[in-house]
């Protein structure tokens, strides 16, 4: 195949996928690839907010021990992994700090100090 056509093939694979271009900090272009066949994406629930922080209350960051109580298979958590509460713990500080808001549990999240 001459480079020219592997290009051309290039261009057409992109079109079909969900590529985005964005621009860094120092102005580079990059795409970023978002995958077509993974999980799709649930807002948080207030309930499951709420269950996290109880959850967070009681295991402190222990996530694995939080989806016991709270997770599978029927509880608020069902839909959540550890590695989704950790984020989620992190982002809502992030937030908190953000808008001035109470921390609450979410005080003991370490990633923001």
């Amino acid at each position: 195949m001459e480079p020219s056509a592997a290009a051309a093939t290039l261009d057409e694979n992109k079109l079909n996928t969900h590529d985005v271009t964005h621009r860094n900090v120092f102005g580079c272009e990059f795409v970023r690839t978002t995958s077509t066949g993974s999980q799709k994406r649930h807002k948080w629930t207030d309930l499951e907010l709420h269950y996290l922080e109880c959850g967070m209350e009681e295991f402190g960051t222990s996530w694995k021990d939080i989806l016991k109580k709270y997770g599978k298979p029927h509880g608020p958590l069902r839909n959540r992994s550890a590695v989704n509460l950790k984020d989620k713990a992190r982002n809502e500080k992030a937030r908190r700090i953000r808008n001035g808001i109470t921390l609450g549990s979410f005080e003991l999240e370490s990633f923001y100090n």
